[in-house]
Protein backbone atom coordinates (compact mmCIF):
# COMPACT_ATOMS: atom_id res chain seq x y z
CA UNK A 1 0.00 0.00 0.00
CA UNK A 2 2.79 1.86 0.44
CA UNK A 3 3.30 4.99 -2.08
CA UNK A 4 -0.33 5.62 -2.50
CA UNK A 5 -2.15 9.03 -2.15
CA UNK A 6 -5.24 8.62 0.11
CA UNK A 7 -7.70 8.36 -2.90
CA UNK A 8 -5.96 5.27 -3.96
CA UNK A 9 -5.48 4.09 -0.21
CA UNK A 10 -9.13 4.44 0.17
CA UNK A 11 -9.57 2.45 -3.31
CA UNK A 12 -7.75 0.05 -1.58
CA UNK A 13 -9.56 -0.09 1.40
CA UNK A 14 -12.45 -0.31 -0.31
CA UNK A 15 -11.22 -3.13 -2.38
CA UNK A 16 -10.42 -5.07 0.85
CA UNK A 17 -13.94 -4.95 2.38
CA UNK A 18 -14.81 -8.66 1.42
CA UNK A 19 -18.47 -8.26 2.66
CA UNK A 20 -18.91 -4.89 0.94
CA UNK A 21 -20.33 -3.46 4.25
CA UNK A 22 -18.48 -0.33 4.24
CA UNK A 23 -16.27 -0.94 7.14
CA UNK A 24 -13.03 -3.17 7.64
CA UNK A 25 -12.96 -5.74 9.96
CA UNK A 26 -9.41 -7.04 11.15
CA UNK A 27 -10.16 -10.03 9.15
CA UNK A 28 -10.10 -7.51 5.91
CA UNK A 29 -7.69 -5.45 6.87
CA UNK A 30 -4.46 -5.81 4.35
CA UNK A 31 -1.17 -6.63 6.63
CA UNK A 32 -0.17 -2.80 7.27
CA UNK A 33 -3.44 -1.89 8.42
CA UNK A 34 -3.81 -4.95 10.71
CA UNK A 35 -0.40 -4.42 12.66
CA UNK A 36 -2.09 -0.69 13.70
CA UNK A 37 -5.93 -1.56 13.95
CA UNK A 38 -6.80 -1.03 17.16
CA UNK A 39 -4.91 2.56 17.08
CA UNK A 40 -6.81 3.69 13.46
CA UNK A 41 -10.18 1.53 14.93
CA UNK A 42 -10.48 5.00 17.59
CA UNK A 43 -14.20 3.85 18.76
CA UNK A 44 -12.97 0.79 19.07
CA UNK A 45 -16.24 -1.01 16.85
CA UNK A 46 -13.79 -4.01 15.74
CA UNK A 47 -14.20 -2.22 12.65
CA UNK A 48 -12.42 0.96 10.62
CA UNK A 49 -14.88 3.43 8.99
CA UNK A 50 -14.35 5.73 6.45
CA UNK A 51 -14.24 8.45 9.24
CA UNK A 52 -11.15 6.50 10.97
CA UNK A 53 -9.65 6.12 7.43
CA UNK A 54 -10.20 10.19 6.89
CA UNK A 55 -8.68 10.64 10.77
CA UNK A 56 -6.01 8.37 10.23
CA UNK A 57 -5.01 10.12 6.76
CA UNK A 58 -5.05 13.65 8.45
CA UNK A 59 -3.21 12.30 11.19
CA UNK A 60 -0.46 11.45 8.91
CA UNK A 61 -0.93 14.61 6.70
CA UNK A 62 -0.29 16.75 9.96
CA UNK A 63 2.71 14.45 11.45
CA UNK A 64 5.06 15.69 8.45
CA UNK A 65 2.65 14.53 4.80
CA UNK A 66 4.48 10.96 5.21
CA UNK A 67 1.13 9.26 3.45
CA UNK A 68 -0.37 6.16 4.33
CA UNK A 69 1.22 3.24 6.11
CA UNK A 70 4.48 2.01 4.28
CA UNK A 71 5.05 5.04 2.21
CA UNK A 72 8.19 5.27 0.30
CA UNK A 73 11.36 7.17 1.41
CA UNK A 74 12.53 8.72 4.55
CA UNK A 75 10.72 10.82 7.24
CA UNK A 76 10.48 14.18 5.57
CA UNK A 77 9.18 13.32 2.11
CA UNK A 78 5.92 12.83 1.56
CA UNK A 79 4.72 9.48 1.00
CA UNK A 80 4.79 7.44 -2.49
CA UNK A 81 6.98 11.07 -3.61
CA UNK A 82 10.21 9.05 -5.76
CA UNK A 83 13.54 10.90 -5.65
CA UNK A 84 14.24 12.50 -9.17
CA UNK A 85 17.26 11.22 -11.04
CA UNK A 86 20.10 14.31 -10.76
CA UNK A 87 19.43 14.73 -14.73
CA UNK A 88 15.62 14.91 -14.93
CA UNK A 89 15.18 17.95 -16.30
CA UNK A 90 18.19 18.41 -18.41
CA UNK A 91 17.53 17.68 -22.35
Amino acid sequence: MGGLNPEEFRARLKEADANKDGKISKDEAPPLIKDRFDRIDSNSDGFIDDSEVKQMLDRMRDAGGKGPPGGKGPPGRKGGDEPRRPDADKN
